[in-house]
């Protein structure tokens, strides 16, 4: 029992220590520059959130214990691993797009505000390419796929900790387009956390959908 509860305030901890570097990060900026500049550079300020975090998460997770929850299962060759990753950059790179053009035809932005993806898209081509295409995708795997999933692993059936770190992914995303696109993006990264048995191939898959979104913002749109 006291190890289900340990468990549950790592998850936790996870999330909160996540949303809180962030927050103090804006809000220091904030008080230092102005809240126009921590407004107008929000991008480049989860960049140094997430540069913090990185670290801190992994030596958390290899503390806890959290970055292999396949260890019993039969491990995969160098070859297959691989293959596994590079399915998943490609369907992310694919997800990505194709959650582009459902967005457009259903006119989701004409119904819900999508303001905090359009300041992150707002920033320059090598800041979004670097926070949002590498550092941001590392950070989020470290913490959703590594520690939230891990402990989540050490108290509850696969299934229900699977679609409870998929659901906090897509709340933690924080408005309704985004949770819209991110719930079944976590369960898809979920998926080849399991084929692959290692971070591996769901932070590859996550960075490609980041960073075709990014280019398809900046060139396309």
């Amino acid at each position: 029992m006291q190890r289900g509860k340990d468990a549950v305030l790592r998850a936790l901890a996870g999330i909160v220590l996540w949303l809180a570097v962030s927050g103090i990060v804006s809000w220091a900026a904030g008080m230092i520059f102005g809240e126009e500049y921590a407004g107008m550079h929000g991008t480049f300020l989860t960049g140094i959130s997430s540069a913090v975090l990185i670290p801190v998460f992994f030596l958390l997770g290899k503390k806890w214990a959290v970055f292999r929850p396949f260890e019993k299962r039969r491990k995969n060759t160098l070859a297959a691993g691989i293959l596994i990753t590079a399915a998943a950059g490609l369907c992310g790179a694919v997800l990505s797009v194709g959650y582009g053009r459902i967005t457009d035809a259903l006119h989701l932005t004409d119904v819900f505000s999508n303001h905090t993806q359009e300041m992150l898209f707002s920033a320059s081509l090598p800041i979004q390419t670097a926070v949002l295409g590498f550092l941001a995708p590392v950070c989020e795997e470290l913490l959703f796929r590594g520690i939230v999933f891990g402990n989540m692993m050490k108290f509850l059936p696969e299934a229900a900790a699977v679609l409870g770190t998929s659901a906090l992914f897509a709340l933690c995303h924080g408005n309704p387009i985004q949770i819209f696109y991110a719930f079944p993006m976590a369960l898809v990264l979920q998926l080849f956390y399991h084929l692959e048995k290692g971070m591996e191939a769901p932070v590859a898959m996550h960075i490609c959908a980041n960073l075709t979104s990014v280019l398809v913002e900046y060139y396309v749109h």
